[in-house]
């Protein structure tokens, strides 16, 4: 949790997960209390949803609004997502799904096993966003670049060395969202737009 102060009523997240995870009824912003868990301010739930899309948010506290004054939830900023004020999960499978508090889906770095949540200014995405393919460019690395989503999970895509220091990446069979490009140590995000 990095939203300031934790209110004593804990954090909570609401969605429209909650009727078919068993809380009786969506959105409801006091069903879904989430666990202090390890160290820190890291807090967890775990639910059993169909495979589907949901919509979720945060809330700080237990209560969409406190004595009329909406303040509580958490809105995810227009650059972060295009489509609503909320964040999106598509459940295909077996998931764990690990964010920070006001932070885009995929800029935390728990997300990445990274200490430093910040882009590397040597990588170069160019376009980006993009649809079929990326062009990347890194004079400090000569390492392949590897592409993982907001889960960590690395996408085995094909890549060729186009110059001494451009990289040309397929992402035609990526889906909508964003991407972690790396190389070496150095990364970039990349906005896949369909």
């Amino acid at each position: 949790w990095s939203g300031g102060t934790i209110s004593p009523d804990g954090i909570h997240v609401a969605g429209s997960f909650q009727e078919l995870a068993g809380f009786g009824g969506n959105w409801l912003p006091d069903a879904t209390p989430m666990t202090p868990t390890g160290p820190g301010n890291i807090y967890s739930v775990t639910v059993s949803i169909p495979h589907g899309t949901y919509q979720y948010k945060f809330i700080n506290g237990n209560q969409w609004q406190i004595g009329g004054v909406q303040f509580s939830e958490q809105n995810i900023a227009a650059n972060c997502n295009q489509v609503s004020v909320n964040r999106i999960a598509t459940i295909v499978s077996d998931t764990t799904l690990a964010f920070c508090y006001d932070y885009c889906l995929a800029d935390c770095s728990t997300l990445i096993n990274s200490t430093d949540d910040k882009e590397s200014s040597n990588l170069e995405l160019m376009p980006n966003p993009a649809g079929d393919f990326v062009m990347l460019r890194n004079p400090d690395n000569l390492q392949a670049p590897l592409v993982f989503d907001c889960l960590g999970r690395v996408y085995n895509l094909a890549t060729q060395r186009t110059d001494f220091d451009m990289w040309r990446i397929d992402i035609s069979n990526l889906p909508h969202g964003r991407y972690l490009v790396r190389a070496g140590e150095d990364r970039a995000w990349l906005a896949v737009c369909r």
